[in-house]
């Protein structure tokens, strides 16, 4: 998984909701599905490389919140 997939991913979860800084689980699993593909363990690399990257943060069990940090 590349930066540029990461950062495609980003692109589809803010062109699906647009004006809003939290997004939820299932939002993110439906652009990982579009993006990068069904895989369990592939939505599973992409949310942790999304956290270490600190580009998504967790805000509950449901949400999190998009940082911005990938549009610097």
């Amino acid at each position: 998984m590349t930066i540029h997939n990461l950062e495609r991913l980003l692109w589809r979860l803010r062109s699906d909701n647009p004006e809003t800084k939290y997004i939820t689980y299932n939002s993110l699993r439906v652009a990982v599905i579009k993006e990068l593909g069904h895989d369990e363990r592939t939505f599973q690399k992409a949310l942790k490389a999304l956290k270490t990257l600190k580009w998504i943060k967790p805000y509950n069990k449901k949400k999190f919140i998009l940082t911005n940090k990938d549009l610097e």
